[in-house]
């Protein structure tokens, strides 16, 4: 995932004052010890100023006076403390915080303290008070730090506005004592955070990319970009704020992206187009959308096929799909099907996915035109253990850039698992397990098959964030585990060039059964296409996670397809086995076994009547040695109805910890174990797969239940 350079958008200190050394003499004024460079300084602007009645009184290292009252605090008070902030030339500015520490006479802030407040103007005359007063007792004291984010007015304020501070203060006596005060060098006694950005206008017509299109260079993320002319991007570009002026326009082409880091004000109509061609689409990542614009999102869709699409925008109709054929997902019908869609003024929900045929009649490109989606999206769906399909919905992306599915993405019932259609078969990516035939990467405007748990019914919300975007284009900078031991294989045929892969786990967190969000079922694809996969029970499945509890363990690998003909398995991914594990395909119509990480491709002839268990998946570590003590397990975990029971095997009965995890990861349950030869635990949580981890002075120890209350 792309790791953005956040640039100054950390909320630093723009203005600061450390009174170390001063305030023993008179000190009418003291100027900024720390001042960003984007605001104006010049002519004492960065000064410190008093009001009429808050005259100097002397205080070492302090910024004081006796003109304090009690008398409560008004903006009509003369007896206050003054700082002004002006964006420079070229610049603009937004406020976040106030930090302030105080010191001044005993008696002034005695119990009930003094009360102190700050208030703003925008010309100097007319002040708001920020927030309410706070109350400090004895001295020195630090005022609770101010947010001033929610404070538009000292958000974005731009050149030629000075914003105007003034700090009251109402205590115990009629004449305070009182100020700012710092304690040591490089401690300051008042401080101002926020961020000064640069502003860059573009004007002309061409290339963002151009310094010379721009007034004050290409926009970074520290810069404002305004767009008064027609930008054309061909780069990963960044920008802080973007602001499109009436008339004017910004064209992301096609692979490139645009990621705008802090509001993006749109003023026209389609004033901002992500273009799309056969080699992929444009990709755009906003903070915020404001403005009377609107986006234009193009979709390039190769011709006689399928597509599985979602809406990008809030407001699309399916008129975006005039002259092509379009339906949805229905598990109440026979074939999962909803009828097609011909009324051209239909919305398209956000979040659900589209199945779209694009007929060779209808060259044109799709574009949606209207309100991009941005923030936090979900869609509602339902299980019903009736339904024909029950659980199985299509859904979409709903943002025109890729999303990470393993970030910030809130499952609830739904099965942590994706299935995308490549064209004539179906890939899947568990997300618990990490590993699967396809990445974690879900592409812009892409639709995507998920099931609802099999144990529920009822409607379940799925939920997608901001944080989960990407550009499908960039490297992944965070952490991600390590895959060890996976396999992926891959059945090509030659006549058609269709493909399908299974995927092969070999995963100590998994268990022999079913595990939502580390297997994946199998869905079949085009008759013509080769079709892979392995089973778990009755149950066919297209990624498969199991533990290894022997040293050899064997496979069965189903195949058919619609054709006969020439075919080849490719084995990849070997890579992440130990340099000792073997991995074998058997033939059982040949009577040939080949050594994968020797040769990882396999070409056979294939007759439709050819039995579909044709293969098997062979792992072997070496026998020499002894046993591999992690083949003993020392521990039962097993369920019955609404329990769970541990039973050491081993004749020890250690005591231990005992978690329990839905199949999301989330936590359910903690307790202990007793020092007993078996444990039984009820834990008051709904029916559904767990997983149970024991941890004992021994080891740790894992496995997949199902409680049924």
């Amino acid at each position: 995932m792309f790791i953005f350079e956040m640039g100054n958008l950390g909320w630093g200190q723009i203005a600061a004052w450390d009174f170390t050394g001063v305030g023993s003499t008179s000190l009418p004024v003291f100027a900024a010890t720390t001042f960003n460079s984007g605001l104006v300084s010049t002519s004492g602007a960065n000064n410190i100023t008093r009001g009429a009645t808050a005259a100097w009184s002397t205080a070492n290292n302090s910024f004081r006076t006796t003109g304090f009252k009690n008398e409560g605090i008004s903006t009509s008070n003369t007896d206050y403390f003054q700082i002004t902030l002006t964006a420079a030339t070229g610049y603009t500015f937004s406020l976040s915080t106030i930090d302030a520490r105080f010191a001044g006479t005993p008696s002034y802030c005695i119990s009930p303290g003094v009360s102190s407040q700050f208030a703003y103007s925008l010309d100097g005359s007319t002040f708001i008070l920020i927030g309410s007063s706070q109350a400090t007792i004895g001295t020195p004291a630090t005022m609770t730090q101010i947010d001033l984010t929610g404070v538009t007015s000292l958000q974005n304020v731009a050149a030629g506005i000075t914003i105007t501070l003034r700090y009251y203060a109402s205590g115990q006596t009629t004449t305070g004592g009182w100020g700012f005060y710092s304690a040591s060098a490089g401690t300051n006694g008042l401080a101002i955070g926020g961020d000064v950005y640069a502003i860059s206008t573009f004007t002309g017509t061409g290339n963002w990319n151009v310094t010379g299109n721009w007034s004050n260079g290409i926009p970074t993320s520290s810069t404002n970009a305004v767009i008064d002319g027609i930008a054309t991007i061909d780069i990963a570009a960044q920008t802080r704020d973007l602001t499109i002026n009436p008339g004017k326009s910004v064209t992301i082409s096609a692979t490139k992206s645009l990621t705008v880091l802090g509001t993006t004000i749109l003023n026209s109509s389609e004033c901002l187009i992500l273009q799309s061609d056969a080699t992929g689409t444009a990709s755009f990542i906003d903070n915020g959308i404001s403005g009377a614009g609107t986006a234009k999102v193009e979709r390039y869709l190769t011709m006689d096929a399928w597509h599985y699409i979602s809406s990008p925008i809030s407001d699309a109709t399916a008129n975006v799909f005039n002259g092509d054929y379009l339906m949805t997902s229905d598990p109440t019908t026979s074939t999962g099907w909803s009828g097609w869609i011909v009324d051209p003024t239909t919305s398209l929900q956000v979040m659900r996915g589209y199945a779209c045929w694009k007929p060779t009649s209808n060259s044109a490109l799709e574009s949606f035109s209207g309100t991009l989606n941005t923030g936090n999206t979900t869609i509602t769906l339902n299980r019903t253990a009736s339904d024909l399909w029950a659980g199985w919905h299509l859904v979409g992306n709903p943002y025109p850039s890729a999303i990470d599915l393993t970030t910030a993405i809130t499952w609830d019932q739904f099965e942590p698992t994706a299935y995308f259609w490549n064209g004539s078969s179906y890939l899947a990516y568990p997300v618990t397990a990490g590993f699967g035939t396809h990445s974690q990467v879900t592409p812009a405007e892409q639709g995507f098959y998920v099931h609802i748990n099999g144990f529920y019914e009822g409607n379940s919300t799925l939920t997608f964030t901001n944080t989960a975007r990407i550009h499908n284009g960039e490297p992944f900078l965070k952490d991600t585990p390590i895959i060890q031991n996976a396999l992926i294989v891959e059945a090509v045929c030659s006549a058609n060039d269709y493909s399908d892969k299974i995927s092969v786990h070999l995963n100590p967190d998994a268990t022999l059964g079913f595990d939502p969000g580390y297997d994946a079922y199998k869905l079949y694809g085009l008759g013509e296409a080769p079709q892979l996969y392995t089973s778990i029970g009755d149950t066919s499945v297209t990624c498969n996670s199991l533990p290894f509890t022997n040293r050899k363990m064997t496979l069965q690998m189903g195949f058919r397809c619609g054709l006969p003909g020439m075919f080849t398995l490719i084995a990849d991914s070997l890579g992440t086995f130990d340099d000792s594990t073997q991995v074998l395909l058997e033939d059982l119509k040949l009577q040939t076994t080949r050594d994968l990480k020797i040769n990882p491709v396999y070409d056979f002839i294939y007759d439709t009547v050819d039995d579909p268990n044709r293969f098997v998946l062979h792992f072997k570590t070496p026998t020499s040695g002894g046993t591999d003590p992690k083949t003993i397990q020392p521990i039962q975990i097993y369920s019955n109805g609404s329990s769970i029971y541990i039973r050491s095997t081993d004749g020890k009965i250690p005591a231990g910890d005992v978690t329990i995890y839905d199949m999301t990861g989330k936590e359910m349950y903690r307790g202990t174990l007793i020092s007993r030869s078996i444990n039984r635990i009820t834990p008051v949580i709904a029916d559904g797969y767990y997983v149970v981890k024991i941890v004992r002075i021994d080891g740790v120890y894992s496995a997949k239940i199902s409680l049924v209350n």
